[in-house]
């Protein structure tokens, strides 16, 4: 029980949300527009361990183990099109999140600073994708596998238009100088 409540009130300590719906991360409170500086940006991208531009291909599901029961959450299953570091086994990867009809494009200049539309609210994170689009992903690897959802408001899984997009170009030349960080 000791490390549920820990873990509850880590989770709300580094991320709490305003009764507007909106998520709130405290690093960005005092930053200028409440947007995640350029040199953070380069820093999420030296930490991924994987990043690839893949299209969304099917709708899949999850296990969410739970003490004695496995619960099934919505996933996406994705294609990878390109390895821009390391790579996912067999070309594909399945993430947490649903399949929606609509675009979600960032509308922010590159590099951006802020996730895009669909992430600022709730919990903090873009979980939606369109079946047939395109997504850069910005991968952690932790001990339930590869995931975007490890920092709030991060621009980790953005939609792009394709390999020439000027968000993939912006991360392609700022992982080509650095490889990943250690412990990424």
């Amino acid at each position: 029980m000791t490390l549920s409540v820990t873990t509850l009130v880590l989770s709300i300590a580094a991320v709490s949300f305003e009764p507007t719906g909106m998520c709130s991360v405290r690093e960005l409170r005092n930053s200028a527009g409440y947007r995640w500086t350029v040199e953070r940006i380069g820093e999420f991208v030296d930490r991924a361990a994987v990043i690839v531009r893949a299209k969304a291909i099917a709708p899949d599901s999850l296990p969410l183990a739970r003490q004695d029961s496995v619960r099934w959450l919505s996933a996406v299953r994705f294609e990878v099109l390109q390895s821009i570091r390391d790579s996912v086994p067999r070309g594909q990867l399945v993430l947490w999140g649903r399949l929606v009809e609509a675009d979600d494009f960032n509308r922010m200049a590159v590099p951006y600073q802020m996730v895009r539309p669909g992430g600022q609210g709730g919990d903090c994170y873009a979980s939606e994708y369109k079946l047939g689009a395109e997504y850069l992903l910005l991968l952690s690897l932790d001990a339930r596998g590869l995931n975007v959802r490890w920092m709030p408001l991060a621009p980790l899984n953005e939609q792009v238009r394709g390999a020439d997009d000027p968000w993939v170009q912006w991360v392609r030349g700022r992982a080509s100088h650095r490889p990943a960080s250690p412990g990424a």
